[in-house]
């Protein structure tokens, strides 16, 4: 009953990673990401001999800079938090979360980059990974902040083989009637209309990942 408990959590984790769109951040790459009501008691602790490894590669369009990470997460319920400003706005206790990522520059198309989805120790908060997240801006051209965006789930019972295809698009949008119009980088998967993609294995996989940028400017 136990082990059915923590999986059904699991996948509640899971179930809610594919749609997360999280804060803002601005455009100064991060390599280590932490939920803002992270306790530094609760930290993960590195796995010294990981093995299940994942890797991403793909191509992208020269004037994208993108970034790739792997989102963990808490799935014990004793190690939900949440910031003082959201205990301040009643808002619920959540999972504590660590994103670690990799920043692939403009001017860069092919790219493979390595991650072990075992790189935590589960530790007493049970620390795992839960998906692949990404961002990605137009530098000189997008000045806003940009956000993370799932690309796939993570979870026991996933494949080891994924493709995955992005379509991006500059849209103009402004709240003011006057003046130039600033430029926003949207980016949709290919299969959207379709069916989400399978969720990745927890034991390692392959993903072949296209990011692509449509000329032309949208709104």
């Amino acid at each position: 009953m136990r082990k059915r408990l923590l999986t059904f959590s699991i996948l509640a984790i899971v179930n809610a990673f594919l749609p997360l769109i999280a804060f803002a951040y601005s455009t100064n790459f991060q390599a280590r990401i932490e939920g803002d009501n992270n306790k530094v008691l609760d930290a993960p602790e590195i796995n010294n001999s990981p093995h299940n490894l994942l890797i991403l590669r793909g191509k992208k369009d020269a004037s994208l800079e993108l970034w790739l990470g792997v989102q963990f997460v808490t799935t014990n319920d004793q190690c939900r938090t949440r910031s003082l400003s959201h205990a301040i706005a009643g808002a619920p206790v959540v999972e504590q979360s660590v994103g670690d990522f990799v920043r692939l520059p403009s001017g860069q198309t092919d790219f493979s980059v390595r991650f072990f989805l075992d790189r935590y120790l589960p530790g007493r908060c049970g620390w795992r990974a839960v998906g692949i997240e990404h961002a990605q801006f137009v530098p000189g051209e997008n000045f806003d902040s940009i956000s993370l965006s799932g690309v796939a789930t993570i979870r026991d019972e996933g494949v080891s083989e994924l493709k995955v295809e992005w379509i991006c698009q500059q849209k103009a949008y402004s709240l003011k009637s006057t003046g130039p119009l600033p430029l926003h980088l949207s980016c949709m998967p290919q299969n959207a209309i379709h069916k989400p993609d399978s969720p990745l294995s927890i034991d390692g996989a392959v993903v072949d990942i296209d990011f692509q940028l449509k000329p032309g400017v949208g709104h």
